[in-house]
This record gives structure tokens, sequence and C-alpha cells, in this order.
């Protein structure tokens, strides 16, 4: 979800089904940042996952993405 960073223009956004095995507790996801060669503050969006295989329990993670002018990311993972 676009924050101050904008899908396309600083981050590739992605939509994508991920499955994980019983028991797992980690997955790797790429997310692909956008080098514009343009200075620029600290950017922002959230990545979401969700649990939608059980109709009465949803469960959503967020993730909040910060970019740092194109060179650095940090995440910030919760559970919503």
């Amino acid at each position: 979800f676009d924050g101050t960073a904008l899908n396309e223009s600083d981050y590739e956004g992605i939509k994508h089904r991920f499955t994980f095995s019983v028991g797992s507790t980690e997955a790797c996801v790429s997310l692909i940042i956008v080098n514009d060669n343009i200075k620029e503050e600290i950017e922002s969006f959230q990545f979401a996952l969700s649990a939608r295989d059980d109709p009465v329990l949803i469960i959503r993670y967020f993730a909040d993405v910060f970019i740092h002018d194109d060179d650095r990311v940090t995440v910030i993972l919760s559970l919503g």
C-alpha cells in the first residue's frame, strides 16, 4: 500500500500467493526498490500478508517498509 513511497516510481508492487508449509515460521519475499538517482528523504509503504484459507480466521501481518534514498531499506513487521 502506498505511503510516501509510490508504486512504480519508488518500488515495484507485487501480488502473489505464498504457501507456507505446516510448522514453517519463515519465508523470504523479495521487494524491488527503484533507484531513480534523485536525492530523496526517507519514504515508506506498507507490505501486507494475509491468511485467508479459513473463512472465520483472517490473520493479517503488516510490514512498514522504509526506503532510505534508494540505498537502504528498513522493515518493521507487526501483527494487526
